[in-house]
């Protein structure tokens, strides 16, 4: 049996995986989601674990069954995240391997400073193939696995430009897109060829949105701006490839040829920038038009050939196994 333990549900990642896990390894795969998030945006397949009076004992039985482990982006020194751990750590057969999945950066909510990984004795570790490696250089690198989304109905692309990223905190990598870059856009709104700014809250009226929700809207959206400060590359861009659209990016180097040799693809076809004065400059060229029409092209034959979630579930299964 393999567990996945969370204390959210990662933006939906962790109910996702285990049912890809469970498919590939041939065995059962259950999420231990511990509670959503406000507004109960992503559903958790068994309901929150800790509404369980007895939830420890419960895990207690699982772990002890359990051969594999993997707790994802479990930091915070909480009763409730201390008792997770020692029970893992204290019950589980001697035979199991235990892994932890990284999905933030340091010093940012959650992650911190990766204390877990310093303070339990770890398998090994797993980072998302969008620029974590340079954090942990010895973790596997595993793909972030984003569904695919089809509609029984046409749906016409207006002329928005989405910011999903807007909130930040005072350190370097949640810096993705600030209300400084938000400001420019706006302000360069005149010149940016009669595309409108927008971002989630403005669509939904709250933050926490669930991905079925943004990747409906994409697909009626012609341009995404995605992390342009910190060299990381984020969900949104691979959302915004599988829904044919002109994507802005500041992934950097180390960043890009992490994602290609993992995801085993060529180099995305996203606008490379340096920053949000690039980003006005792009979206005021008067060929803008016609660039838009020629990246969003190839954004859907490079998500039919490389994006496919069960092809990106299959490496996930196999990068997995050289952890092991």
């Amino acid at each position: 049996m393999i567990l996945l333990i969370s204390e959210t549900p990662v933006a939906g990642t962790v109910a996702r995986l285990a049912k890809w896990l469970g498919h590939f390894f041939g065995k059962p795969c259950h999420p231990i989601i511990m509670r959503n998030y406000p507004n109960n945006s992503f559903r958790i397949p068994m309901g929150a674990f800790s509404s369980l009076p007895a939830w420890p004992d419960v895990l207690k039985d699982l772990v002890e069954r359990a051969d594999l482990i993997v707790i994802h982006n479990i930091y915070a020194k909480s009763q409730a995240n201390n008792l997770i751990y020692d029970v893992v750590f204290n019950c589980a057969p001697p035979t199991a391997k235990i892994l932890f999945q990284v999905h933030s950066p340091p010093l940012e909510a959650p992650g911190g400073l990766y204390r877990p990984l310093n303070d339990y004795p770890f398998h090994g570790s797993l980072v998302i193939a969008q620029g974590y490696g340079r954090f942990l250089p010895d973790a596997v690198s595993v793909p972030n696995v984003v569904p695919d989304a089809t509609y029984p109905f046409a749906i016409q692309k207006d002329r928005t430009i989405l910011l999903p990223h807007m909130r930040s905190t005072e350190f370097r990598w949640s810096g993705k897109v600030t209300e400084a870059d938000h400001n420019r856009l706006e302000e360069s709104t005149p010149f940016s060829n009669g595309y409108a700014v927008t971002n989630i809250h403005e669509i939904f009226g709250r933050e926490a949105v669930t991905h079925e929700e943004v990747m409906l809207r994409l697909a009626a959206t012609s341009i995404v701006v995605d992390d342009i400060n910190t060299g990381l590359m984020h969900q949104t861009t691979i959302e915004g490839l599988k829904t044919g659209c002109y994507v802005l990016s500041g992934a950097d180097m180390y960043t890009i040829e992490q994602m290609c040799e993992t995801l085993k693809m060529d180099v995305p076809p996203v606008e490379l920038v340096s920053g949000i004065n690039d980003v006005i400059y792009h979206l005021s060229d008067p060929q803008l038009d016609k660039r838009v029409h020629e990246m969003r092209e190839k954004a859907t034959a490079f998500s039919d050939k490389f994006l496919a979630e069960e092809r990106l579930a299959r490496i996930y299964y196999e990068q997995l196994k050289t952890a092991l």
